[in-house]
């Protein structure tokens, strides 16, 4: 069965690419996962979009483009929901994300994230990637938090469907 996806299904597939397993041996993990949202892991990560196609179940892609396939017989997604915190968290900074990318980009795997408030910078710290052989230089970056409001928040939670599974505002 062949899955034609619309402009912004495309943008949401390149999205959850990201987290999607390149391991052979684990096909479930190779597949994107949709069920009201679309949604990828590989064990170390997981990516979901809050978007919508005309399937259910496991889809499988060589690259991110038009069209999926399904995968009935990769197996069973993993149950994201039992992973993902049921309580409030310790600290919400908002940042734009362009700032954050500007400070990962050029890194080695590593970084350091120090978030003391949501009004004070955070801070990224980090190597370096160069060349291997040489030394690799220290870096730090400072990103001003965002001001807070419902505009530039974001709230969404996946497998978070109902009241009682969000956690309680205090």
């Amino acid at each position: 069965m062949l899955i034609e996806l619309s402009h912004e299904q495309e943008k949401a597939i390149r999205y959850v690419d990201r987290a999607r397993s390149t391991d052979k041996t684990h096909p479930v993990l190779q597949a994107v996962n949709s069920n009201g949202i679309m949604e990828t892991a590989d064990g170390h990560r997981y990516h979901a979009v809050n978007t919508q196609i005309d399937y259910e179940g496991l889809l499988s892609y060589g690259k991110p483009g038009a069209v999926l396939q399904a995968e009935p017989e990769a197996g069973t997604f993993p149950d994201i929901a039992r992973i993902i915190p049921k309580e409030e968290p310790a600290m919400v900074i908002v940042l734009d994300s362009r700032f954050l990318r500007d400070a990962l980009a050029g890194l080695e795997q590593y970084v350091t994230l120090r978030i003391y408030s949501p009004t004070k910078p955070m801070e990224v710290m980090g190597h370096a990637a160069v060349k291997r052989g040489s030394d690799s230089p220290e870096t730090y970056a400072l990103i001003m938090p965002v001001h807070s409001s419902p505009e530039t928040q974001a709230t969404w939670r996946p497998h978070q469907d109902t009241p009682e599974d969000a956690p309680e505002d205090n």
